[in-house]
């Protein structure tokens, strides 16, 4: 990697200033972008999207939650794929909860969505796993509630796998 060149403060100043105007630039550019975007007419939705959730099958209407309005995070989750995208698992891990409770007090509900069946369902590690001579046992947080999970030594290939748990990391069933 080739590394910038090495100038006098005056001239990284004046380089800097230049720069800080087209950030600036650009910046107006995007807000009035997204403005455009905030304009565009709305249409209804006629068809009837279902989604199978925790609690059984839902209406795109049901995501609501009685909110005026839905943010729908798209996580990449083939119905035949083993593992979620380790992108869409990133940004669901640092997703925290006072996040989605401040969305609720703006009148907004939050759902993540994947085109994984509903059978594929997770767990998320709420705390790092204590490792012991016979077990490893580690708190998660699943779709019924929270729970401690304890995995005996004796199942080798689970022990080693729940070894390496990380707090927020999802666990797929």
């Amino acid at each position: 990697m080739s590394l910038p060149d090495v100038v006098t403060r005056n001239e990284w100043l004046a380089a800097r200033k230049e720069l800080l105007a087209r950030e600036k630039e650009f910046t107006r550019q995007r807000d009035a972008l997204n403005a455009e975007r905030r304009r565009l007419p709305m249409t209804v939705v006629e068809k009837d999207y279902r989604f199978d959730g925790p609690d059984g099958e839902v209406s795109l209407a049901d995501l609501f939650d009685g909110c005026g309005q839905l943010i729908i995070q798209h996580v990449m989750f083939g119905p035949d794929w083993d593992t979620i995208c380790p992108g869409c698992n990133a940004s669901l891990n640092a997703l925290p909860a006072g996040i989605l409770a401040q969305l609720r007090t703006r009148d907004t509900a939050y759902a993540a969505v994947s085109r994984a069946p509903a059978a594929k369902t997770f767990s998320r590690v709420l705390a790092l796993p204590v490792l012991s001579k016979v077990e490893v046992s580690a708190k998660l947080c699943a779709a019924n509630g929270v729970g401690l999970a304890k995995v005996p030594r004796r199942d080798k290939a689970a022990y080693a796998k729940a070894r390496r748990w990380r707090w927020g990391e999802a666990l797929f069933d």
